[in-house]
């Protein structure tokens, strides 16, 4: 009995692994994408060259999401650290909170969210003559959790409520991400990525809302049990960073990066569109780059 429960446990592990198995490059277009809140909570402005370092140096993304940005000379002077023509970078805040798209394919602004004091930017990226659209997000904190000075104020008990009332009732981000939704759905793309810093935790209704639509990249792996946010004061840190994708794409490889510049860790992801073979990395940019293009409040 002991062996046939033992069998059953590493057949289930070895299908799982198997489902999540980084799957050889398509022929086609690849796109690769990654998601950071690049701040703190103490809002010192990011260092540009750390940045830099533990985000680009890597491997540099096609598409970029990034949340919690100082104002414009800040994502200004991180677009020329890139190792392309700054033509090829256009970025579009969408509030005091520092929501930005950056991209090495040419990018077109579309819509503003605003969730005061956050918000949400989306914008259509062109690969190869073939138009997705994109949004980078950044929803509310949740306002139980107190903040005192660069530290968290949150106890278990508190915590486990919290937990209950995001997995069970709408919130302000529930109600955020419907609208994001509700917009998505009267456009006519098939190819949508959605990512960011959500505030919340995988199972909340807020990210069941999102997964009726849209698929989590991190799912299945360990990774979808590990935390992005790395300054919780619990024991198990929370993951509350996401890149969600639609059915018009699929998802290669995935992960977390376990270092970072602020206090949340970045998620990557690399995709294969389905579409017919592009030439990708033959860009053609032409016109003055958006670097730092703000968005103010209407």
């Amino acid at each position: 009995m002991k062996k046939s429960i033992l069998f059953f446990v590493a057949v289930v592990i070895g299908i799982f692994f198997f489902l999540h198995a980084k799957q050889s490059a398509p022929v086609g277009c690849v796109v690769s994408v990654t998601t950071c809140n690049v701040g703190t909570l103490d809002v010192v402005k990011p260092d540009v060259k750390k940045v830099k370092s533990f985000l680009l140096d890597r491997d540099t993304p096609d598409i970029l999401l990034l949340q919690e940005l100082p104002r414009t000379d800040w994502i200004r002077d991180f677009s020329k650290s890139f190792n392309y023509d700054p033509a090829e970078f256009k970025n579009h805040f969408a509030t005091n909170g520092g929501v930005a798209i950056l991209s090495s394919y040419p990018v077109r602004f579309l819509k503003a969210f605003y969730f005061s004091p956050y918000g949400a930017v989306a914008a259509e990226v062109d690969i190869g003559n073939y138009k997705i659209l994109v949004v980078s997000v950044h929803l509310k904190r949740i306002k139980e959790i107190r903040v005192n000075g660069h530290n968290i104020e949150l106890s278990m008990e508190k915590a486990l409520s919290v937990l209950k009332r995001e997995i069970t009732t709408d919130t302000d981000r529930t109600v955020a991400v419907n609208m994001i939704l509700s917009w998505i759905a009267e456009q006519s793309y098939e190819h949508v990525l959605i990512g960011g810093d959500f505030n919340t935790v995988p199972f909340s209704k807020t990210i069941r809302v999102i997964g009726k639509e849209f698929k989590d990249t991190l799912w299945p792996s360990l990774d979808f049990f590990r935390g992005t946010y790395n300054e919780s004061p619990l024991p198990i840190q929370p993951r509350t960073d996401f890149i969600f994708y639609s059915k018009g794409f699929k998802c290669i490889d995935s992960g977390i990066v376990r270092e970072s510049a602020g206090d949340h860790y970045p998620v990557w992801a690399v995709f294969d569109p389905q579409i017919s073979p592009v030439k990708c990395k033959e860009k053609d940019f032409t016109g003055q780059a958006q670097i730092g293009a703000d968005y103010k409040k209407p």
